[in-house]
């Protein structure tokens, strides 16, 4: 599969090369951080002048690797290439996960000061908590995620230069962002694809770990949950579907098959709260997933159904790619689908003075469907300059309109547009 280029992720990790911590890339299984690893490979050699034979990738699901799985194994190679190094040995370790103490390899690793350290893993929760025990202070995490409606248009016209902004639009509203899918010449063969990575972020990320009996069960609860992103969830009514399915299963497994899917960064729980007063009256959560694509392969034809929960899901993605903490709520006694929030050092002296609140909806305009991302400011005196057009497929089947929060005093970054992309300036009309 060909390499693209991934200029905002990179943009993230940049300043973090030369700084000795452990950089820790996690995401769902085949989101793009192998490739990722390779990209930064080819950054610190054209910008930092790496030579190629100090860089060593070694990838876990490589089963001529196995006897490199072994903790102390693994040690004595990375040391033994280290000393043979020109310069500084820079060390990727792919699926990490997949390494018994792994941990304590990293940080033994890390101590000794005598090479580059990046990690990557499937299971957010396996490395993060041993993150928290063994290498606290001393890593930096970073999540990757599926490819965003920017990136994967790159990817389509590079391979498919005729192809029409309506025609990749529709593409990725029904099969998501997986990089492999967007590498598909006829996408619709996506579908057999991305049912057997479900089925092996399924059983390899969940079953095989947790030690899970019933796989249709944990599948069918699943399946579920991705036709109901977006909206509240609840035990009575995952428990309510799995009996019309005639499936017994207790309160407490299904809580866990929903904490396992999130470790296996399938699914993301979003808290609801009260957005008026200082309050924080917590609701049901919602469900949303890391690739949307998900729902069109195992449920299929459900993506152009459900175009509002896709736009939605699409919505909350890529508030996440760009660095906000999301939640939804409720305002004067109706659901606001996204308060976002991020807290940025340079911002914060000025919510002392005033309140900052930005709304930002998706419009829906005439027969060709555009959408205007807009953020409108509330309670300030200055309106924003930018506005970011989106296009809606023409199939999609009724109005949707996104409300969103943003506490703080800046607009979206004007500059997040690439390769083709314009930011246009704000119409009032």
């Amino acid at each position: 599969m060909q390499l693209f280029h991934r200029p905002d992720l990179l943009k993230k990790i940049q300043p973090y090369y030369e700084d000795g911590l452990v950089k820790v890339l996690t995401g769902l299984r085949r989101c793009g951080k192998s490739s990722l690893l390779r990209l930064i490979a080819y950054d610190l050699q054209s910008r930092l002048d790496h030579p190629e034979e100090d860089f060593l990738f070694l990838n876990f699901e490589d089963f001529s690797l196995r006897n490199l799985t072994q903790p102390e194994v693994l040690h004595a190679y990375i040391l033994e290439k280290a000393k043979n190094a020109r310069k500084r040995l820079t060390v990727f370790l792919d699926e990490i996960q997949n390494v018994d103490s792994w941990e304590q390899v990293v940080n033994s690793l890390r101590s000794r000061e005598i090479c580059n350290l990046y990690v990557t893993g499937s299971n957010s929760k396996l490395l993060s908590g041993e993150l928290a025990t063994h290498l606290a202070g001393r890593a930096l995490q970073f999540e990757v995620t599926p490819y965003s409606f920017k990136e994967f248009r790159h990817v389509r016209k590079t391979l498919l230069p005729t192809a029409t902004e309506e025609e990749i639009w529709h593409d990725y509203l029904l099969w998501g962002g997986m990089p492999a899918v967007a590498n598909y010449v006829n996408i619709s063969d996506a579908n057999l694809y991305l049912v057997d990575l479900f089925r092996s972020v399924v059983l390899r990320d969940i079953t095989n770990r947790h030690n899970i009996r019933s796989t249709r069960t944990l599948e069918t609860t699943l399946a579920y949950l991705m036709e109901q992103i977006g909206h509240r969830i609840s035990l009575d009514n995952i428990e309510k579907f799995l009996k019309s399915e005639r499936i017994s299963v207790s309160r407490e497994t299904l809580t866990d098959y929903v904490r396992m899917a999130s470790e296996a960064c399938l699914l993301t729980e979003v808290e609801g709260t009260d957005t008026i007063g200082k309050a924080r009256f917590r609701f049901r959560p919602k469900m949303y997933l890391t690739d949307h694509g998900f729902r069109q392969a195992i449920s299929s034809g459900i993506n152009e159904r459900g175009i509002d929960q896709v736009l939605e899901n699409i919505v909350f993605m890529e508030l996440r790619r760009r660095g906000w903490s999301v939640h939804y709520g409720t305002r004067n006694e109706k659901e606001v689908d996204f308060v976002a929030e991020k807290f940025d050092p340079d911002t914060i002296h000025k919510r002392r003075y005033r309140k900052d609140i930005y709304d930002i909806a998706l419009h829906t305009e005439s027969s060709s469907r555009e959408i205007h991302l807009i953020p409108c400011v509330l309670n300030i005196n200055q309106l924003p300059d930018q506005f970011i057009p989106v296009l809606l497929h023409t199939r999609a089947e009724r109005e949707h309109h996104v409300l969103i929060f943003f506490r703080i005093t800046q607009t979206i970054d004007a500059g997040y547009g690439r390769y083709d992309d314009h930011i246009l300036p704000f119409d009032q009309g």
